[in-house]
């Protein structure tokens, strides 16, 4: 059984059972800690009752499995909307920090219903700060040559500390696009992509809520709405929200 504090405080029991077919699952409560479901077909995954305990506890950190999930379903209403103001975006999900397929990725092969680079203005990375255990979320700008990072907790290391953990991505960047085929104007020739820090993202209150901050910059910002609406008081409702969505196998 999960349990999460309501956008009202009250607490909210969540279950799961699956159907067949996609989309089919129901909230149910309790749930057996030994019940599976797919989320969202065959093109998902299959989780847990710790993925949604995850999700649903208040402050509760969010693993590569939930932040995977949620952007998923992002690139899923990426892909449905045909004039979609996000359309020059693709997302990324936390394989390509694990080095997994990078060139591939840039190419579109990976992972589910990204797009390749060769179109895109900009690409959204999340981004895990071991140390900290902190989810930051960078967005590569392929026409400015540079890396955004929004922090949800701009006081818990330095700008400097970014710049170095962010390192391996910054010079990675113009080889794979080497050895892709991107082409875009002087982008091949610059060497070195600055790290530039967004310090006016909203923050957050809960320890463990990086990562659905990150998850609300990347949908924010791919749908052109200013980040200044996230709210910190919903944080639980987006919490439930992302479930009831992931359940329903749709944004």
């Amino acid at each position: 059984m999960s349990t999460a504090e309501g956008e009202c405080g009250e607490d909210v029991i969540v279950g799961v059972r699956q159907k067949r077919g996609r989309g089919n699952s129901e909230i149910l409560g309790p749930a057996m800690k030994s019940s599976h479901v797919r989320l969202c077909g065959e093109d998902g995954m299959e989780v847990s009752h710790n993925f949604f305990v995850q999700l649903l506890t208040k402050d509760g950190w969010l693993d590569d499995s939930n932040i995977d999930m949620a952007l998923f379903l992002l690139r899923e209403r990426h892909k449905s909307s045909g004039n979609w103001v996000g359309s020059d975006w693709t997302i990324l999900d936390t394989t390509f920090q694990h080095n997994k397929g990078l060139l591939g990725m840039v190419k579109g092969e990976g992972p589910k219903l990204a797009k390749s680079w060769l179109s895109m203005n900009r690409v959204c990375l999340p981004f895990n700060l071991q140390r900290q255990k902190h989810w930051i979320l960078l967005v590569v700008d392929l026409k400015e040559c540079e890396i955004r990072a929004y922090d949800s907790k701009v006081d818990m290391c330095r700008t400097q500390a970014i710049q170095w953990a962010v390192q391996p991505v910054e010079k990675m960047l113009p080889r794979l696009l080497k050895e892709s085929g991107y082409i875009g104007n002087g982008l091949l020739l610059k060497t070195e992509w600055p790290v530039i820090r967004a310090m006016d993202a909203p923050q957050q209150v809960g320890r463990g809520d990086c990562g659905m901050y990150i998850l609300k910059y990347c949908e924010f910002l791919t749908s052109n709405v200013d980040l200044a609406n996230i709210s910190r008081d919903a944080m639980p409702f987006y919490r439930l929200k992302l479930v009831v969505q992931l359940l329903q196998g749709y944004w």
